[in-house]
């Protein structure tokens, strides 16, 4: 399978390459032929239907920049029909009025996780996920990302020490749990959440050796991109699950 996508995009790059090669050695043969008015311009004209086929063609064709798979253009400015990664915001840049602070679990600060929790529920994108209650937020550290006084996106954990029946690392290593990390959907896909994990862990690196979560989402390509290639997390262990047919029995 890996080959196969390898030799695509390969293949697409290659393609495209020689279209404008033939594009531009056209044109310049036409200008140096322009005098033999016929020839000159029958081979200009060529010259520009490659180049507008060359951009057709890389319109019509892409991949998706998370996962890797083929798309067309039914897909653009739409979601990866394989991955359900955000394709028309994914080169926004973060915005310039967005800020990051750790915060107390003060009252207003509460009410707002805790809605948009409710929000992230409604999403069904993690499997099991249920809208917060005040003891799932109690007795962790609050980051919020905020644009302007609007919170935006969350980040709470919390720290604790490797016990003896932890596999992943050594007995007694002090670790922050990250116990969800959210951005309201209208800012996704600008860096935010990006952000707002490395604010988190400089502020927690004098206290603790790693930074662990787990996740549950549905979409498993997207966030094991988001976390590994772009927050450089590592992957150590994994629960995986297979239904035997008597799911609901």
């Amino acid at each position: 399978m890996c080959m196969k996508k390898i030799t695509y995009k390969k293949s697409r790059r290659i393609t495209f390459g020689l279209m404008f090669l033939a594009c531009a050695l056209l044109i310049f043969g036409g200008a140096l032929r322009f005098q033999v008015r016929s020839t000159g311009h029958w081979l200009i004209g060529a010259g520009f239907l490659v180049l507008i086929a060359a951009m057709i063609f890389d319109w019509t064709f892409s991949v998706c920049p998370v996962c890797g798979e083929y798309l067309d253009i039914r897909t653009r400015g739409d979601y990866c029909p394989h991955c359900g990664a955000k394709l028309s915001d994914a080169k926004e840049p973060l915005p310039g009025d967005v800020t990051f602070e750790e915060t107390a679990l003060y009252d207003d600060v509460l009410c707002e996780l805790i809605d948009m929790s409710e929000d992230w529920e409604k999403e069904d994108s993690c499997r099991g996920y249920r809208k917060n209650e005040v003891s799932d937020i109690e007795g962790n550290r609050i980051f919020l990302a905020k644009k302007g006084e609007e919170t935006v996106g969350y980040l709470f954990g919390h720290t604790e020490e490797a016990k003896k029946s932890s596999s992943v690392m050594p007995d007694g290593t002090p670790y922050f749990e990250v116990e969800e990390l959210y951005v309201r959907p209208s800012f996704r896909s600008r860096g935010i959440g990006k952000a707002l994990f490395l604010f988190a862990k400089e502020a927690v690196s004098s206290e603790v050796s790693w930074i662990m979560l787990s996740t549950a989402t549905k979409n498993w390509k997207a966030i094991m991109h988001f976390y590994i290639e772009e927050l450089g997390m590592e992957f150590w262990n994994a629960r995986l699950f297979c239904g035997t047919g008597k799911e609901d029995g």
